[in-house]
């Protein structure tokens, strides 16, 4: 199970969503809240596995995901 947190940035608001997913949902949850590719996503959970936590930034979003 992994910790997911995602802040999307759209005009002057910031949608927060965080919880406790398994890896199919943590990649639907960031591809949809994010607009990443599905291969995008499932690189943040892969790099999440490998090191026990990933965090990716753009412009637009931050996810922070943790092994639990």
């Amino acid at each position: 199970m992994l910790s997911v947190s995602i802040a999307v940035r759209q005009g002057g608001t910031i949608e927060l969503q965080s919880g406790v997913f398994d890896d199919a949902d943590a990649v639907a949850l960031i591809t949809s809240m994010t607009q990443s590719s599905h291969n995008a996503a499932t690189e943040i959970i892969r790099e999440t596995h490998q090191s026990g936590m990933c965090r990716r930034r753009a412009d637009s979003f931050e996810v922070l995901a943790k092994i639990l």
